[in-house]
């Protein structure tokens, strides 16, 4: 995806510009750096955010199964997945 990005900002953005092969390849190498950077703080996110959510799972499973909707949704769930594999 970083790969497809940086090819549309440098032909629609970067090329109207600059022309030289070394402002092109200094461009790609600012969006690629970019883009592994924000890859890699959105997996720091996802992986504190799942720390988070392991340590608080059972409180937030009690919360669930109180809620009669849920207690529903969850049965057709169930019914649903039970025929599927029968």
């Amino acid at each position: 995806m970083i790969y497809l990005f940086g090819m549309t900002a440098l032909t629609g953005y970067i090329t109207d510009y600059y022309t030289s092969l070394t402002a092109l390849v200094i461009a790609e190498l600012f969006i690629a750096t970019l883009g592994s950077f924000a890859t890699l703080t959105w997996i720091g996110m996802v992986t504190h955010d799942a720390k988070f959510f392991n340590v608080y799972q059972e409180t937030i499973d009690m919360e669930i199964s109180d809620c009669e909707v849920m207690q529903k949704a969850l049965k057709r769930l169930y019914d649903f997945e039970t025929k599927q594999l029968a």
